[in-house]
């Protein structure tokens, strides 16, 4: 028995097979090739077996493979659950903020604190800090980036 012997009998149903296991047409033709590449390599074994054998044997690896198929998915699936960030708690953000505040300039703290935590306007902080509000809103800016780039290099 040959492999276009082997081919010429089964893969219709093994073609059909597959279709009925698999999720869609192309992974079934996949898994068939595969197949029948696996059974080139065992000919000497199909040659011994019977025409209900050999089909079962057909049947069991394409089952199989889509089974592996499946197994290979999910752990990927899994690596790529593992890799995504963890959600943040808002008291983990907050304590993360608080402790690179202190790693930004004197002015900008003040400026931050002022805005955020005195809850006041780029007026009043001018005012207090003998400032016009333009050059406090371009400081609040700029704490804002240095703020978000020194949180990057974190999270």
């Amino acid at each position: 028995m040959t492999l276009n012997d082997l081919h010429d009998l089964y893969y219709k149903d093994c073609r059909r097979f597959a279709r009925s296991v698999a999720r869609d047409r192309s992974e079934a033709d996949d898994v068939v090739q595969e197949v029948m590449l696996r059974a080139q390599a065992n000919l000497p074994l199909l040659e011994i077996l019977s025409a209900g054998e050999r089909r079962s044997w057909l049947f069991t690896a394409i089952r199989n493979r889509v089974i592996d198929v499946r197994r290979a998915e999910k752990r990927h699936h899994e690596l790529e659950r593992e890799r995504q960030p963890q959600p943040v708690t808002p008291i983990e953000l907050v304590a993360e903020i608080e402790r690179r505040l202190d790693d930004l300039p004197e002015l900008y703290r003040d400026i931050l604190h002022r805005k955020y935590w005195l809850g006041m306007n780029s007026v009043q902080i001018g005012d207090d800090l003998q400032m016009p509000s333009s050059t406090v809103r371009h400081h609040l800016q700029s704490a804002h980036g240095l703020l978000k780039k020194n949180m990057a290099r974190q999270w």
